[in-house]
């Protein structure tokens, strides 16, 4: 997420605690810095400033000269000045009406259909019941691509032929009532470039319907022309919040900055990847703490706590204290690493570790080779490694798995190594 910023602020963060005293000029030089980085991210030119000259004023009135430990001083004043920069409105959706009305409204191209799905997909994870509705009426491309991702992904969908946009959302309203559907999700119309017309159909729509929350999709990727239309849609139709997408792209990014200040409305929604499933809420204080290279354990520990069950944890645990962690385990617990998303993101939110790593870019090859070799073995072999000893039965799982002698001789040695150290560290378990 964001990559180029986070590694520059890393390098940033790296020099200052290298430095040990920090003079006028460091801290001037510093700022400095900070103020390229954001001003390459495509950060509006007048948020920088005023973002780096309260920056400075902090500082300095905390006398960050006197300090013994002035690095920690000045990380913790970017982080907290970020979070009071991203910290706009409520946050959280008020889902409010019966059923409650959502409108995503946006630029075509900025992911406003896929979002409508993957927001459906939230919702009842969260025990709603929504309603996916599509109020593009002039491109039947928009209808047919909801209703594939309804259709792939198991959500609802409103199928309809009318064809006038204030008539289709009533009668969405009135199967929803009469369906027991507790939330609407409008995917509004899309234009290449703001118009008239477009701007007088939202009118209409925000008129005749109380829509609980009225979301800005943005493509945060496209910078400062996502900030524009933001400003347009909420002079508009007064919008309730934003949800960005493509933040899993290591271009700019600095959208998500500037539309929060140029609208002072709430970013709700992030979206980092094109499965149903990568959209997260906004937390500023996570958002931040990962921008910034220092990890996002609570994160990391709510997405763990969603994909591994309690009774398969005490299962996995239960076998390293005796020592029978065997290869089915081990297969057990990559495809879970696999549900938590690429490796990368997964480090990258490890406290003090995710801004210093240097990828290959190789992980995930390497943890779809291990999982070839374990596919590779049968049942007994993975029950008892022992057997692999055998070296016709080594050279039988190189082949099967496309790898190399080498690489499953490799792999049985972490195993064997894993199996000492939990041995020796048992009783710590």
């Amino acid at each position: 997420m964001l990559e180029n910023i986070t590694e520059k602020f890393t390098r940033i963060f790296s020099r200052i605690k290298n430095r040990g005293k920090i003079t006028q000029e460091d801290l001037e030089s510093t700022l400095k810095e900070i103020k390229f980085i954001l001003l390459e991210a495509d950060v509006n030119y007048k948020i920088v400033n005023e973002f780096v000259n309260s920056l400075k004023t902090d500082l300095l009135g905390k006398e960050v000269y006197r300090s013994l430990k002035p690095e920690h001083m000045i990380i913790k004043s970017i982080n907290d000045k970020l979070v009071e920069l991203f910290s706009e409105g409520e946050k959280d959706l008020r889902l409010k009406g019966e059923p409650a009305i959502i409108a995503l409204v946006g630029l075509q191209g900025s992911g406003k259909t896929t979002t409508a799905a993957k927001l459906s997909f939230y919702l009842k994870q969260k025990n709603r019941n929504p309603l996916l509705v599509p109020c593009d009426i002039k491109r039947p491309a928009a209808y047919d691509q909801l209703k594939k991702l309804a259709e792939k992904h198991n959500l609802n969908f409103f199928e309809t032929t009318v064809m006038d946009l204030n008539k289709r959302i009533k009668d969405s309203l009135d199967y929803a009532s009469k369906n027991n559907f507790d939330t609407v999700i409008l995917d509004t119309a899309g234009r290449l470039h703001i118009d008239g017309e477009l701007m007088d159909e939202l009118k209409s729509i925000d008129k005749n319907f109380y829509i609980c929350e009225k979301l800005f999709v943005g493509d945060s990727l496209t910078g400062q022309d996502a900030v524009n239309s933001a400003k347009i849609f909420n002079d508009t139709i007064s919008l309730t919040g934003i949800i960005l997408t493509k933040l899993d792209g290591d271009q700019k990014g600095g959208a998500a900055l500037s539309i929060v200040k140029i609208t002072k409305k709430p970013i709700k929604f992030i979206c980092n990847g094109e499965y149903i499933d990568k959209i997260e809420v906004f937390y500023p204080e996570r958002f931040v703490s990962r921008l910034l290279g220092m990890g996002d354990i609570v994160t990391l520990v709510e997405k763990t706590e969603n994909i591994i069950k309690e009774e398969e944890a005490k299962k996995i645990e239960k076998k390293l204290k005796e020592g029978n962690f065997d290869f089915e385990d081990y297969l057990v617990q990559i495809k879970q690493l696999k549900k938590l998303g690429p490796f990368q993101d997964i480090v990258k939110m490890l406290p003090g570790i995710g801004g210093k790593i240097k990828f290959t870019g190789m992980e995930e090859e390497n943890i779809k080779k291990v999982e070839a070799i374990i596919n590779s073995m049968t049942m007994k072999e993975r029950k008892n490694p022992q057997l692999l000893i055998n070296k016709n039965r080594v050279k039988r799982i190189a082949k099967g798995s496309g790898t190399s002698v080498a690489m499953v001789k490799q792999l049985l040695v972490q195993h064997k190594n894993m199996k000492r150290f939990i041995q020796n560290f048992k009783d710590y378990l």
